[in-house]
């Protein structure tokens, strides 16, 4: 092919988008408002009890908030953000356990 570069390109669906991924153990069923310009709700639910984290992080990686880990019972949680120091831009919501993980889009105006 002389100078030519091949380039092979896979657009098979994986069932995420840019690292968001669905887990079974724990659904992220609302994030609002979002977009916010101050404070957002993230409504969650936990298949097991579980030490739960949360972190936001920015589109470089850079952790701007955290919640500290503590012990939930199984099902429904809240947890209200203050988004309002957060600079506009996107923002990513990771919330952890020591059985999984879920990351959701936040978008500050």
């Amino acid at each position: 092919l002389g100078d030519q570069a091949m380039v092979d390109m896979d657009f098979t669906d994986r069932g995420s988008v840019a690292g968001l991924e669905e887990n079974s153990l724990i659904n992220v069923s609302n994030i609002f408002p979002n977009p916010t310009t101050g404070e957002t709700s993230i409504t969650y639910s936990l298949v097991n009890a579980s030490k739960v984290s949360v972190k936001v992080m920015d589109i470089t990686g850079k952790v701007i908030y955290t919640e500290k880990e503590s012990n939930q019972t199984e099902g429904k949680h809240t947890l209200n953000i203050n988004a309002a120091a957060f600079n506009s831009g996107v923002y990513y919501v990771t919330i952890s356990t020591d059985e999984a993980q879920v990351t959701k889009k936040l978008i500050r105006k």
